[in-house]
């Protein structure tokens, strides 16, 4: 079980940090919920109850600074392919982004980097679906690595890039 203070990405919403576990009256019934407070946009809260394990199943404890060193040297050194069918392309992305699994996320983010520089290069550009989930992508990566690293998000790529370098 997760405690107040627990930093925790949530599917594919974001890295939130856990503000408060209370008993709360929604549709009829009282029932204990995680509030989960985004740690970029304190505006908004998210509310999971704690029985819920199809919703808590999403709930992933953020990654460690060693980690985020192994994703990104992992994903550097794997291969990424375009997937050219559109509807099968869609429903990987989707997979992706809901999996949780930063390395696979990485490379969707890779994937799609290569593939939007082909694309400019012919004076094209990638679909709207495949803009949106690259943007989804690499928020979530942005974010999380931010948090994790004590950097700016904006800062994110640059550090990506020194350790590929390194490795």
């Amino acid at each position: 079980m997760y405690k107040v203070g627990d930093a925790i990405v949530y599917s594919s919403k974001g890295i939130f940090t856990i503000s408060d576990v209370k008993k709360v009256f929604f549709s009829g019934k009282r029932e204990e919920y995680y509030i989960l407070t985004p740690v970029f946009d304190n505006n908004s809260s998210v509310y999971v109850p704690t029985k819920n394990e199809n919703l808590t199943s999403k709930m992933k404890p953020v990654l460690t600074k060693d980690k985020v060193m192994e994703v990104i040297i992992e994903a550097e050194n794997k291969e990424a392919n375009w997937i050219d069918d559109n509807d099968e392309r869609n429903e990987e992305f989707s997979e992706v982004l809901t999996s949780g699994d930063r390395t696979r996320i990485m490379l969707m983010c890779k994937v799609l980097h290569n593939r939007k520089k082909e694309l400019v290069s012919k004076g094209k550009h990638l679909r709207i679906a495949d803009e949106q989930a690259y943007k989804n992508a690499k928020s979530l990566i942005t974010n999380e690595f931010a948090y994790v690293l004590g950097i700016l998000p904006d800062d994110v790529p640059e550090y990506i890039s020194k350790v590929i370098e390194v490795s």
